[in-house]
């Protein structure tokens, strides 16, 4: 088993986008091929949890959130689940000002705990965090009874929380996330 992947969120309904927010444009590439971009020179293993078979044309293999319709934290039991790797740093789709770099920083620092989290502004980055694969029975028990908020998802586990903003090298706008086409247009680098 390799130490770790890379899981691609793409699952979700994107309804203030109105569309498939991965596969929107901007800079003449989907908001999905920004993070692949990102994430290949890591030489890692990805796959990509999405519940459109579009996302199968980027070469990776796809998977259908197993939990539909519970948001992320569907999305990321899926990750955890069909991983092959001993733990997955989980990115959204929707950052495409994500750099290789950080997602590297983040592997670095992922040590001791059951979940890297990066903080960013003071707000937890639950969308690009390195999870262990050997908590996905507890997360799905959690589902299970019902727990869908992210922030109280994390706090049942052992999580190292990295303050994104006081790292040298490391700009917090590679977490800025895409959710509206309004957020698209006001896009820039």
């Amino acid at each position: 088993m390799s130490s770790i992947g890379i899981s691609i969120i793409a699952g979700g309904k994107s309804s203030r986008m109105g569309y498939q927010k991965g596969l929107a444009i901007w800079q003449g590439k989907t908001l999905i091929e920004h993070i692949i971009q990102a994430a290949e020179p890591l030489g890692l293993p990805i796959q990509i949890i999405a519940n459109d078979s579009a996302y199968a044309f980027f070469g990776y293999r796809a998977y259908p959130d197993i939990i539909s319709g519970i948001g992320p934290t569907g999305g990321i039991y899926t990750a955890l689940l069909k991983s092959n790797t001993e733990s997955n740093l989980i990115v959204s789709c929707d950052m495409p000002l994500m750099e290789t770099a950080v997602l590297g920083y983040l592997i670095r620092q992922h040590r001791g705990a059951e979940i890297t989290l990066p903080v960013v502004g003071g707000r937890d980055q639950p969308l690009c965090a390195v999870y262990n694969t050997a908590i996905r029975n507890d997360w799905k028990d959690w589902i299970d009874v019902g727990e869908r908020a992210m922030h109280r998802m994390l706090n049942h586990f052992n999580t190292n929380r990295i303050n994104i903003d006081k790292k040298k090298g490391i700009h917090p706008r590679a977490f800025t996330n895409v959710n509206t086409p309004e957020d698209l247009k006001n896009l820039s680098i």
